[in-house]
């Protein structure tokens, strides 16, 4: 008890550090806009935007120390009231990395027991031994697995049959496996074993519906026929209480209980609550070989405020009032994205003033997404939002309306949906419940769970591993309000999985070791967690703040041969080094996100190195009909390397970018956007060659893009290119900085570091002041963009002036090169980049829309033509990759014989070019 008290005034601690932070981080963003504004010029809007992104990332950072203090504390409350203490050895570290580890001992299993769970015909009074006395619930499975002696001599395998209906899977230390050869596995049956976290739901057709009956009263008030609407009552755990069926007020990231109303989805696939204006129909399938897509449409306030107020256009007029009084005064919500995705507002609308057309919003929160800190509700021009809750904006397909009653007496709890021709209509979830379906908690567990489907949760995860050796093998997660899974730990891994329909992440993966409990270099020790051959489909669809596919921290984890495909938000980010992300395709992410890319990197520390971003395919990401409102910059990359990101290799990728929706900037409150293949801002010792990319004709974009031009590969120099005074290197990062406290911190210069990483130790942590002294123009400065190197790429297609260059910032076609002073604020380019052997790019047509519209195989097959047309040109092969340098036959899921072995085994266990054509990998 003392102990946790004491963990308790820690936390209390590290969150009150966190609310200054971010009061001041807010504060002084207030300050950045005015002095930023919103202007498209790059001389007077990309200083604050560098500086509002160096401040979002300082506070993101804080809520992630949080969050492993919260999880510290959980798994201490645990331990405690599970079992009783007990004293263990410590675990020897070790700094071998995953990717030269080799099991050299072969796994001989013993005979495995087994136990039996069927949620239709089973029988908790039986011992659960055979199929014929199969156990009914999770909660009686889980008792024998507990009760099974240890050490176990071989697998335990559960049985698990039918569909199980808000029952969960909780597991700590007394339900664990003993060893790789011991585990305990819950197995799903041949036909979907189902875990829901909610009801199946039974329509009818609102038309056979008696013409009193509140449901059929309720539907007369939709934006449709009720010949096209279905009706299913409320189900038997419907919540008694409205207030937990509504949003909460805030920023989806920072609310500790965040949970969801109801959601729908039907078929495997999340569906769109009824909302104004309406999203796009889908006009892509979405089974495994489609590539995917986006749907996007907003509204867009008129101008800025302070005061919470939403100012709508003149010609948003009809959305705004097309919700009853009734349905605006009690069901009405607007989702907001106040400053681009920073943050994630969901807020009660309030009382119309129509002379002055704008509309009160009825929140706590003092800023956009942030109850704590900052001015009041700070609304600004352009800001995109739309509305939702009235039962009037159900009027197209695929939509959906969950009553809560004050529309209509007695239709509380019935949901409304209006199916698209063809749906099964016998395949609807509705989510209920807001606690975790699956739950690990433990140290060494070796459990895994094998073909279940997870799905519909309205709280913060489907799932949440916190510890060690946990396995999810051909699972589906569908339908999360927050985060599908929630992972803290080493060890786990996602093989043949599939994620549809998250409202925040996929996965969010992290690491549960630290400086102080293995030491300065513990940063070199493997994570061992992985995801393979999965499709992670539609994620960020209802919060898009830091929601990315797979949010990745830890060190030595691998993602290779998904597919990532349909969303706003990046699909993978990534938070520390040493990460391999190898053959993955990833398609139609990133549409409307700028700042951002399909891979996106935060940089904490120079010591985040090692990552390598190789032969993965990127296909039309990007793409969107939404402009850049300049709130922040108004780049749009592939590859993203943010703030001061570095140390890593990105090699043998085919970037396939030819697409461009947006439309030019309509006015000053937007931007063109910068169009390219790879960006770093500020980042080090960056090697990028035998990339090939397909990027748009110049001028064909009609002003969407800067200079209507697209560019492989552009360097910002964003950790010395806007100066602050004379301090500090004239950077603003001064030695005190966590930036350069964590290098000193960690031992930089010596080993295990400087074995691992050379290049570290030319680099001073401890940077000089003053206004005779720059960071720019000195190797040794960790914020400097020096040692970058750019050769062999290509570009494919004539009339593409740029698309195999390397642009630095004082480059003339550079939108920096007004700010930018070689030896002053940038590292002098004809020593701090390398660029050769870039072949421009020849002609080159395919009708890429065909290709496609037939799916993932023959995008493969394009992608392989891409990269054949990068390599180099006998007989000099003097410009251009080499052949195989893509590896272009092994990209995609299943497509590697190796993933198998490389995610329990490390890289070099398997070689997947044994009768593959590749270059060697260097």
């Amino acid at each position: 008890t003392h102990f946790l008290k004491a963990e308790k005034c820690h936390l209390f601690k590290v969150e009150w550090w966190n609310r200054m932070t971010r009061f001041l981080t807010f504060t002084f963003i207030s300050l950045v806009l005015v002095r930023g504004g919103t202007s498209s010029s790059s001389a007077t809007s990309t200083q604050g935007r560098s500086l509002r992104s160096k401040l979002r990332k300082l506070f993101h950072k804080n809520r992630l120390h949080i969050l492993k203090e919260r999880k510290r504390i959980i798994a201490n409350r645990a331990a405690a009231e599970e079992r009783e203490l007990i004293e263990t050895e410590p675990v020897a570290s070790s700094t071998t990395n995953i990717f030269t580890r080799i099991q050299t001992k072969e796994i001989v299993r013993s005979a495995a027991s087994q136990i039996y769970v069927n949620a239709q015909s089973g029988n908790d009074s039986r011992d659960g031994s055979s199929a014929a006395s199969a156990v009914r619930s999770l909660s009686r499975a889980l008792a024998l697995v507990k009760n099974k002696s240890r050490p176990l001599t071989g697998d335990l395998i559960v049985n698990l049959s039918g569909t199980f209906e808000k029952e969960r899977i909780v597991l700590n230390e007394n339900h664990a496996g003993t060893s790789s050869t011991a585990k305990v596995i819950f197995r799903g049956g041949s036909t979907p074993t189902r875990l829901l976290g909610g009801n199946v739901l039974s329509f009818v057709k609102v038309s056979d519906l008696a013409s009193n009956h509140p449901a059929r009263q309720l539907a007369n008030n939709a934006g449709t026929s009720i010949n096209n609407l279905y009706a299913a009552p409320p189900p038997p755990s419907f919540p008694s209480n409205n207030s937990n069926l509504q949003w909460p007020d805030g920023d989806c990231r920072d609310l500790d209980n965040y949970r969801s109303p109801p959601q729908l989805s039907v078929g495997g696939q999340l569906m769109d609550r009824a909302r104004e204006p309406n999203l796009p129909q889908r006009t892509k399938s979405t089974n495994a070989n489609s590539m995917g897509e986006t749907r996007d449409t907003w509204l867009r306030t008129r101008q800025s405020n302070n005061a919470g107020r939403t100012y709508y256009k003149s010609s948003n007029e009809g959305s705004i009032n097309k919700a009853s009084s009734a349905s605006w005064n009690n069901d009405v919500y607007m989702h907001m994205f106040p400053l681009v995705d920073w943050y994630d507002a969901r807020v009660r609308v309030g009382a119309k003033t129509a002379g002055d057309r704008y509309f009160a919003t009825t929140t706590n929160q003092n800023a956009p997404g942030n109850p704590d800190g900052g001015n009041n509700f700070r609304i600004v021009s352009e800001a995109r939002y739309y509305l939702e809750g009235a039962i009037e904006y159900l009027d197209t397909e695929g939509e959906y309306h969950t009553s809560l009653g004050s529309i209509v007496a007695g239709s509380r709890g019935w949901t409304l949906y209006y199916p698209p021709n063809g749906t099964d209509m016998n395949s609807a979830v509705l989510s209920i419940s807001t606690h975790n379906i699956i739950e690990v908690q433990g140290e060494d567990m070796h459990v895994s769970f094998e073909n279940l489907a997870i799905e519909g949760g309205r709280g913060m995860h489907l799932a949440a591993v916190y510890g060690r050796y946990t396995d999810f093998y051909q699972c589906s997660f569908v339908n999360s309000a927050l985060d599908m899974v929630d992972v803290y730990g080493t060890y786990i891994t996602f093989r043949d999985c599939t994620f549809e329909g998250a409202g925040g992440s996929a996965i969010r993966m992290g690491d549960d070791r630290d400086f102080d409990t293995d030491g300065y270099g513990f940063g070199l020790l493997e994570s061992g967690n992985g995801i393979i051959n999965s499709l992670v489909s539609d994620f960020a669809s209802s919060c898009r703040h830091y929601s990315e596919g797979l949010s990745l921290g830890g060190y030595g984890n691998l993602v290779s041969n998904n597919h990532f495909r349909s969303s706003n938000m990046a699909a993978v980010d990534i938070a520390l080094g040493m990460a391999r992300i190898l053959y993955n395709v990833f398609s139609h992410v990133s549409d409307g996100s700028y700042d951002d890319g399909a891979l996106h990197w935060v940089a904490e520390s120079p010591m985040e190195r090692g990552n390598e971003v190789a032969y993965n395919v990127f296909f039309r990401n990007g793409v969107s009909t939404e402009p850049c409102n300049a709130e922040t910059s108004c780049y749009q990359a592939d590859v993203y390397m943010d703030d001061m990101a570095g140390a890593m290799s990105i090699h043998g990728n085919v970037f396939i970018k030819d697409k461009v929706e947006q439309s030019a900037p309509p006015n000053n409150n937007y931007a063109a956007i910068e169009w390219l293949a790879i960006l770093v801002n500020g980042g080090a010792d960056v090697n990028v060659y035998e990339n090939s990319f397909l990027g748009p004709p110049d001028g064909s974009t009609n002003g969407a893009i800067y200079q209507d031009k697209a560019a492989l590969f552009v360097q910002t120099s964003g950790g010395t290119i806007w100066p602050d005074g004379t301090s500090c290197g004239n950077t603003g990062v001064c030695q005190g900085d966590v930036f350069y406290s964590r290098m000193r911190k960690y031992k930089y210069n010596s080993n295990p570091w400087a074995a691992a990483f050379p290049d570290v130790t030319v680099y001073n942590a401890n940077p000089a002041a003053g206004s005779g002294w720059r960071c720019a123009n000195t190797r040794s400065c960790p914020m400097a963009s020096w040692n970058n190197t750019v050769v062999c790429n290509s570009a494919i297609g004539s009339n593409r002036v740029l698309a195999h260059r390397a642009l630095w910032p004082s480059d003339s076609e550079s939108s920096l090169s007004d700010e930018a002073n070689e030896g002053v604020n940038v590292p002098p380019r004809n020593i701090a980049l390398k660029e050769s052997g870039n072949k421009q790019g020849r002609s080159f047509t395919a009708n890429i829309d065909s290709i496609e519209s037939a799916g993932m195989s023959s995008v493969l097959e394009f992608a392989k033509s891409v990269a054949v047309a990068g390599e180099a040109t006998p007989p000099a092969c003097d410009k251009g990759a080499r052949k195989g340098a893509t590896r272009s036959d092994l990209a995609g899921r299943w497509k590697n014989s190796c993933t198998g072995s490389w995610i329990f085994n490390g890289i070099s266990s398997c070689d997947p070019c044994n009768g593959n054509i590749c270059a060697p990998r260097d």
